[in-house]
């Protein structure tokens, strides 16, 4: 904004002037997930949002990596090794996490319909330790008979209770066998099917995915749910109930950062805050940044930017970064996988957690993968603490160590306008990280956050289309047969096919269509030589025909600001970029004419999350996403 046009406002302090716009529905500091799926929603619901990040990159703790920001992070002065490959081939993420198939953070990216803006892998297996060896998690009664990971006589046990809770129904009292659940303990539900402590072991912990062993004291219930969930989870994809995006977890972030930049949000990355201001009363106002101060109704973020007395430190986490050159021993050559370490199998009180990726999900160069092993600190020593989760590992090529303090808010944010997120625990699943977003939405709006999906929408059918394979995606039957994924009900056998990996041995790109009929992608200009493109020799087909789109009335998700408007003016000479693309789209043959203004990325820089393709429009960013691989302009018809 030019200095004459700067607002005056009788609020601001003696010497400072108005940061961007000046006043806000709300600000929200940090771009982690969390931060960019609460500005996203409240975006949508009309609020006014200013967003800030004191870093060059979207994500916070989210951010995916490439070699050269890794190694600037955790190994200053030092440079990647020359047997990794190429830099902009690895997007390693900083906090290990894998998506629950039917989980809440599908269903937020299903309601938002910010799966437009992503595609996702399943991953490869689910594993639990146990007496030094790894065995993959048996989740259904058929399963349980063929695992090695019980006795024959505990495994007709395990399958009776698995059975009983797939068949349990909170509505009908036939199913509960005299059992009330929302009473009775954990430890109930094991004596009445008699299992032994190891059956309790990996069914408590690698598939209600519980933190440590007070589960077995509460009702039984929230256990038999988030089993219940593990096994749709499974069902609906086949190797195991977790799917992860392509191109790393940053990717999420910063699909959410997209959803609030079209509904009018304004983003200023590697912009340092520097205090957060709180009146005489001591709610917070505004935020101030160097001379500039902006004001807001609600203030917003990660605990790193508030004042350490609204913050209660609730533990350390310890994660481990690994490049491995090898998959994982005896997990037949997976490409990724989880592991979990039980807390009673490493005499601990808090699980270990072993997350791989690979090449498969573009995260890493050809014959590469990524390991990281995280928990709960709990002695002074948390590298020790980790060592059984490394060993499993073999050897590595480097390692990247962090252990960081936890913090969570002391107040829920009513009495002085600050709503802080938890920090992120070591867990290798969303379900926390969801539950801390639903709650901080119900505390901003005073209401829950409405999830219901409607499993015949667009969306879904635009969502699954990149899920499963095309025969499988595009099949009447599968249609006619898929379960909403709100009530989680017991999927068809069809879904339980998708055992192979869609585009398996290729990169899998995606042209993105802009939300609400907006324009679509015209063309890709590539760098470089044609055999150099990721897309070479892997023409997408084109997608089924548009269906009609929903109405801004019908579903507020569906609108796009990102067109310019009728007084728009084109960037001015200060702007190289966009006069340099405008010429040589004129040089090219059926060019648009001059007057149609065009949207465009400024040039692709190193690693899918490094913020180099963001246009400022009208004040307004539109994030447009360039595939690793010589990607230099994405220009739109």
């Amino acid at each position: 904004m030019a200095e004459e046009a700067k607002q005056n406002f009788d609020w601001l302090p003696s010497g400072c002037e108005a940061l961007a716009d000046g006043e806000y529905d709300a600000i929200v500091l940090g771009t982690g997930l969390k931060e960019c799926i609460i500005s996203g929603l409240l975006a949508v619901n009309g609020k006014k949002v200013l967003h800030l990040d004191r870093n060059q990159y979207y994500g916070g703790d989210c951010a995916s990596l490439n070699l050269t920001n890794l190694y600037g992070k955790f190994k200053p002065g030092t440079e990647p090794r020359d047997d990794l490959g190429s830099n902009r081939d690895y997007n390693i993420d900083l906090i290990p996490k894998f998506i629950m198939a039917c989980g809440k953070l599908v269903k937020m990216l299903l309601h938002t319909k910010v799966t437009r803006y992503l595609e996702f892998k399943n991953v490869d297996g689910s594993y639990v330790y146990k007496g030094g060896k790894i065995y993959k998690v048996p989740a259904t009664g058929e399963e349980a008979l063929r695992s090695s990971l019980m006795g024959m006589f505990e495994k007709r046990k395990f399958r009776k209770m698995l059975m009983y809770i797939y068949n349990y129904e909170e509505d009908d009292p036939k199913t509960h066998e005299g059992l009330d659940l929302f009473k009775a303990p954990m430890s109930e539900l094991y004596e009445k099917f008699g299992v032994d402590a190891n059956t309790q072991s990996f069914t408590g912990h690698a598939m209600a995915l519980m933190r440590d062993e007070s589960y077995i004291q509460k009702p039984a219930i929230e256990t038999v749910r988030a089993i219940k969930l593990y096994a749709y989870s499974l069902e609906r994809y086949g190797k195991s109930p977790y799917i992860y995006p392509i191109y790393g977890l940053g990717g999420l972030p910063e699909g959410f950062s997209r959803l609030c930049a079209i509904h009018g949000g304004t983003f200023m990355l590697n912009r340092g805050v520097d205090e957060v201001l709180f009146d005489a009363n001591g709610k917070a106002w505004g935020i101030k940044c160097d001379n500039e101060v902006a004001k807001g109704k609600l203030i917003i973020g990660d605990p790193s930017y508030f004042p350490s007395e609204k913050l209660r430190k609730n533990g350390k986490a310890v994660r481990s970064i690994f490049i491995l050159n090898h998959s994982v021993p005896n997990t037949n050559d997976a490409e990724s996988l989880q592991i979990i370490i039980p807390a009673a199998m490493a005499n601990r009180e808090n699980d270990i957690y072993v997350c791989v990726v690979s090449h498969a999900h573009c995260v890493s160069a050809r014959g590469m993968y990524i390991a990281i092993v995280s928990t709960v600190v709990e002695t002074s020593n948390p590298l020790a603490e980790i060592e059984l989760g490394v060993n499993l590992l073999g050897p590595y090529l480097d390692r990247f160590d962090s252990v960081t303090d936890m913090y969570e808010p002391v107040a829920d944010g009513s009495n002085d306008n600050c709503y802080i997120s938890k920090s992120y625990d070591p867990t290798s699943h969303f379900e926390t990280t969801s539950e801390d977003v639903l709650d901080m939405y119900q505390r901003l709006t005073g209401e829950p956050l409405d999830m219901n999906i409607n499993a015949d929408s667009t969306e879904v059918d635009h969502a699954i289309s990149r899920l499963l394979p095309p025969a499988l995606a595009h099949s009447p039957s599968f249609h006619r047969t898929r379960f909403p994924i709100t009530t989680m009900a017991r999927s068809s056998h069809q879904v339980s096919q998708n055992v192979d990996n869609f585009l398996s041995e290729k990169s899998s790109t995606r042209l993105h269509h802009p939300p609400g009929g907006g324009s679509s992608v015209g063309s890709l200009i590539f760098g470089g030589q044609t055999d150099q493109s990721p897309f070479a020799g892997h023409e997408r087909r084109a997608s089924l025909q548009r269906k009609k789109e929903e109405t801004p009335e019908q579903n507020p998700y569906s609108k796009d600001y990102r067109r310019a408007s009728a007084d728009f003016t084109p960037p001015s000479a200060q702007y190289p970029a966009y006069n340099q693309q405008q010429a040589h789209h004129q040089n090219k043959p059926g060019a648009a004419p001059t007057g149609q203004h065009q949207l465009s990325s400024n040039s692709y820089a190193s690693g899918s999350n490094q913020n180099t393709g963001n246009v400022l429009t009208e004040r307004r960013i539109t994030r447009i996403h360039a595939p690793p691989g010589g990607v230099s302009q994405i220009r739109f018809g």
